[in-house]
């Protein structure tokens, strides 16, 4: 299987060109939402698209805070209001999973994720903690077993392509070896703002 995410720690809505793109082809599109941003109408109506489409609403943190804000009490906060938030919010949307701020995910998290009523999150490769890079999704170690984790392996930054031959050569490469392992392949990148371009 091959996932597809935006990681949105800012102006959601400039993904509207993605999500046309996809839905033209017919294939969702994946969000996380990181919720401790200004209430925007277009990001409000983007949301509600994707989930019309197809697509999946993920948590992203309310605050987007390094370990989950460095301890088990502010994880599972950062869990609850961000889930709370984003459930008033979106049309008929319970959310299940959260996709962990950068990459962090110290040893309480899991249980605190299962507190706050997850039933998994997503890691990735860069700053993550040991423990958390699965090869394959499953049962993370050190947690509660109702919790999964799949780790993200791919981070399709558009500043990261290659400048000479094939742009894409590294991504490819990726999506074969995960092809070739029977694993799934998934790749993230963040809309567009200020601070991603």
């Amino acid at each position: 299987a091959v996932t597809m995410r935006l990681d949105c720690d800012e102006d959601i809505a400039s993904a509207r060109p993605l999500l046309d793109f996809y839905s033209s082809r017919g294939r969702p599109l994946s969000l996380a939402i990181k919720t401790d941003q200004p209430d925007c109408p277009a990001h409000m109506r983007l949301m509600n698209d994707v989930r019309r489409a197809g697509g999946s609403i993920l948590s992203h943190s309310a605050t987007h805070a390094p370990n989950w804000g460095g301890s088990a009490e502010s994880a599972e906060r950062e869990a609850r209001d961000s889930k709370a938030w984003l459930e008033s919010h979106v049309d008929g949307l319970t959310v299940r999973y959260a996709v962990s701020p950068f990459h962090q995910n110290p040893p309480y998290v899991p249980g605190a994720l299962a507190h706050a009523g997850y039933d998994g999150f997503v890691a990735g490769i860069i700053a993550n903690d040991p423990e958390y890079m699965m090869a394959r999704a499953g049962v993370p170690p050190f947690g509660p077993a109702e919790i999964i984790l799949h780790t993200q392996g791919c981070m399709l930054h558009g500043d990261c392509l290659l400048a000479a031959g094939d742009p894409m050569q590294i991504y490819k490469e990726a999506f074969s070896l995960a092809r070739d392992g029977g694993q799934f392949f998934g790749y993230l990148d963040h809309p567009f703002s200020e601070r991603y371009a």
